[in-house]
């Protein structure tokens, strides 16, 4: 058995901690990492290791030497390339052959039972067996389900929220026979969870989970660094500090080597000081590491903090619950509040104020008196609510302020190709278009041109974006159902709201200020392009048969809601013969966003007029102009889910060719039934509005909705708008020959009930696995969320994606039978989170 240790990672997610030095290198009480699991291997007996290095690796090897000063005998293997895990590992195992492996992370704190681990690998004659545990938050792991026999059935890499199915988790630790690696290509990028373990599984090979009980986390940002020092601190995590217990001055605390400590200062809880440190008169300790080298002049106070090496704490300073990095000067009168992390050779002058959360980068200079809270303090707020699905969304001019919004665009543009262009779209309000202006300031220091749009709906620039030219799009709108907030959408060159990925990059820029500034002659442009409305109307009647919809001469109302939709929607109507009488069509002014009870007064408002007009439809627009709600002659109004089945019915009565319509795992069974009826093929996918969009490009999609009152019709492009969807109805009902109203009548049942359920984030994970382990046995899909059949219906729990809310999903014959299902369910989800 070879132990091999991958310590090759860039440490991006913790800096600044990882500025000056590499990740696994990082202190944990006085002790690197990595030297804490290269000592956890040699206690379980193991002689020989091999470290795989890829980032800054001479510091590794310097502090390790050969290992005899551990007891191990270390091989080191730098790669040349990123191989990723699996063929990281495949390469150091070629350097030392053996019979198997046991493969960690540099960078993880644990107290398993390792030699447990080996024995059950061997006990199955596994060909890879992974170490698994539990964790309340699971979003940076992979979710491993095994069954009965501990046989790996499913796993999901670092999931969503929506994607959820278990709180069982990848530690990064695997058994590993020779065999599994002689499966790995040596030459290309090859990972465990995407490439390996999925090969494997597919084979049937014996792949095996095992659960460890015990201290495990991932040091993969300062907030879990700093955790795991509480851990520390609290006796959850027992780790044996450098040195010796002593008692000076009556108080115990762990020593290194020699220390200066006057016998006034006063020790609380557990305190660990460093070889030379210095600590004056009257200070006060309580749950703190001294790294060597440390002084703490006199009257200072440290509580719950870390202090790496040779640190000054001056006269009267107070850290609360923070990291100090290596040669840091925190002088006289300094606060320094919880969660902030102060890295290396950073000077903070006379009485300075650090905020919670802030982080500042190394050998930075903070002048006396000085209160640091300005951009680093917003954007630590804006992180906890932002890029949610490809938006930043924040309280106007507090969290989402000028100088944030440009330092933003500032970001944005920095991953951008110099000379690119982007589009702009906003609505009408003022802060809408304060936050744009910043915004384009700061892409146009990157040398990133800018189209302004001005005011015009999110749908049009989607559907500029789907053809050629700008390489992505910004929308800025206020938020709807509250006031006061902003939101910025981001989105691809293709019309796509910016994958994770893109939005994590953009948000470490941001962090870490690494902005790219461009040249005095190549600062961006901005441009205006008055004829692209001219161009998506173009293409929206070509889309469409307008001498047949003309021909209906269809009453329409329409309510705006003061939306952009008004600059656009009038001129397609008109042109396709539409009589129409408009509701809230004005945009100037200030128009705040609506609350609930506003938008369900107007949506009754507008179908009693639509009734009282004898009018054939009435339209509600959402401010978005992606999503609508209908109304009919008989004062119904159709939103959600009953407006996809009204959709549904246009469809099956137009007679169209078979095609495939995409909805959501909650749509009811009685959708599937309508369209196979008439000869189409139903698709479920996410509910995520990317996975939506990506599934309509397949080829003989009709529609796509997540039946949220949201309709992709690939015929114009691949997005949400509400404009189009409202053609493409006019044009279903031309085909039928039939009404509004005599469609609507045929729409099939709903026979769903929803119910939302309050649950922490952090219990999100073990809720989802303890109702999995209750319908165990049951025919069962995880697509989104679990779903089970039951009693001739389906039962639906599936994590919010963004709230902490878990949703509960019912069908069943009828709507009555199907609201009893959802209470009974309900009624066991909230059991599960209350006990959890």
């Amino acid at each position: 058995m070879i132990p091999i240790v991958m310590a090759g990672g860039f440490g991006t997610r913790i800096r600044p901690l990882s500025a000056n030095r590499p990740k696994p290198m990082l202190p944990v009480v006085n002790r690197p990492i990595l030297e804490r699991v290269l000592s956890q291997i040699a206690g379980f007996g193991m002689t020989e290791a091999v470290l795989l290095t890829y980032y800054d690796p001479e510091k590794i090897r310097s502090a390790f030497g050969d290992g005899s000063r551990l007891g191990l005998r270390l091989h080191y293997c730098n790669g040349d390339q990123d191989y990723g895990t699996a063929g990281a590992v495949a390469h150091g195992a070629d350097q030392v052959p053996a019979d198997e492996y046991l493969v960690l992370s540099g960078d993880v704190i644990c107290d398993f039972a390792l030699d447990g681990l080996i024995a059950a690998h061997r006990e199955r004659a596994a060909i890879a067996t992974i170490g698994l545990t539990r964790v309340a938050n699971p979003l940076q792991f992979g979710i491993v389900i095994v069954d009965g026999d501990s046989r790996v059935r499913r796993f999901l890499e670092k999931p969503t929220w929506g994607e959820v199915f278990s709180d069982t988790v990848n530690t990064g630790i695997y058994v590993l026979d020779a065999t599994a690696l002689s499966q790995v290509p040596r030459s290309e990028p090859f990972d465990f969870s995407r490439d390996l373990f999925p090969r494997l599984l597919a084979a049937d090979a014996r792949l095996f989970g095992h659960i460890m009980g015990g201290y495990w986390r991932d040091i993969g940002d300062p907030e879990s660094y700093l955790a795991a020092h509480r851990d520390y601190f609290d006796g959850t995590l027992r780790l044996m500090p450098p040195g010796t217990l002593q008692q000076i001055g009556g108080k115990p605390l762990w020593i290194e080597g020699s220390a200066e400590i006057d016998p006034s200062a006063e020790v609380r809880g557990t305190v660990v000081i460093g070889q030379g440190c210095k600590v004056g008169a009257g200070v006060r300790l309580e749950d703190v590491v001294l790294g060597p080298g440390t002084v703490v002049e006199p009257r200072a106070e440290l509580r719950r903090s870390v202090a790496w090496e040779e640190v000054l704490v001056g006269e009267g300073a107070r850290i609360e619950g923070a990291v100090l990095g290596a040669r840091v000067q925190a002088r006289g009168g300094t606060v320094v509040e919880k969660g902030a992390v102060i890295a290396d050779d950073t000077v903070l002058g006379e009485e300075v104020r650090v905020k919670e959360g802030v982080k500042i980068w190394p050998a930075k200079v903070v002048e006396d008196h000085s209160v640091v809270y300005s951009n680093l303090v917003y954007a630590e707020r804006w992180r906890t609510s932002a890029f949610e699905e490809g938006a930043v969304t924040g309280l106007t001019n507090l969290e989402l302020t000028p100088e944030v919004t440009a330092r933003l665009g500032a970001a944005y543009g920095t991953l951008l190709q110099p000379g690119s262009t982007i589009l702009t779209v906003r609505d009408d309000h003022p802060a809408s278009r304060m936050l744009r202006r910043a915004f384009v300031g700061g892409m146009s220091s990157t040398g990133v041109n800018v189209v302004d749009l001005g005011v015009l709906p999110v749908p049009v620039m989607r559907h500029k974006l789907e053809g050629f030219g700008e390489v992505g799009g910004v929308s800025f709108q206020q938020v709807q159902l509250v006031r006061g907030m902003t939101s910025l959408r981001f989105f691809d060159d293709h019309g796509l709201d910016i994958s994770t990925g893109f939005a994590k990059s953009v948000e470490r820029v941001f962090l870490r200020e690494e902005f790219r500034r461009a040249q005095h002659q190549e600062i961006g442009v901005i441009f205006e392009h008055p004829r692209l409305v001219d161009f998506y109307a173009e293409a929206f009647l070509k889309a469409l048969p307008v001498a047949e919809i003309r021909a209906q001469r269809t009453r329409v109302v329409v309510d705006y809601a003061h939306s952009a939709a008004v600059v656009v929607l009038p001129r397609l109507l008109s042109e396709l013969g539409c009589d129409v009488i408009t509701l809230n069509a004005h945009t100037g002014g200030v128009h705040e966003a609506l609350l609930a009870s506003e938008i369900a007064l107007a949506r009754q408002r507008l179908a009693k007029i639509v009734a009282s007009l004898d009018a054939d439809i009435g339209v509600w627009l959402h401010p978005s102009c992606e999503r609508m709600v209908l109304a009919d002659g008989q004062q119904h109004l159709w939103a959600d889910l009953d407006l996809a089945a009204l959709m549904v019915a246009a469809v099956c009565a137009a007679q169209l060719p078979p095609s495939e319509i995409v909805l959501p795992a909650y749509a009811p069974s009685t959708f599937e039934t309508a369209l196979v009826g008439a000869g189409h093929k139903v698709r479920e996918t996410l509910s995520a509005p990317r996975a939506l969009i990506e599934a309509s490009r397949q080829k003989g999609v009709l529609f796509a909705s997540a039946g949220e009152g949201d309709f992709i019709f690939p015929g114009l492009h691949h997005a949400p708008d509400a404009l189009f969807a409202l053609g493409k109805l006019l044009e279903l009902l031309s085909r039928a020959k039939r009404t509004f109203t005599e469609i609507a009548a045929t729409a099939p049942a709903v026979p769903v009930g929803r119910a939302t359920v309050a649950c922490p984030m952090e219990r999100k994970g073990e809720v989802m696995r303890r109702f999995a382990e209750i319908v165990q046995g049951r025919e069962t899909s995880y697509l989104e969320g679990i779903k089970v059949g039951v009693d001739g219906g389906w039962i639906l729990l599936r994590p919010d994606r963004v709230a902490p809310t878990l949703h509960v999903h019912a069908e069943s014959a009828t709507a009555e039978a199907a609201q009893k299902l959802l209470r009974s369910y309900r009624d066991e989800v909230q059991r599960l989170v209350r006990s959890a």
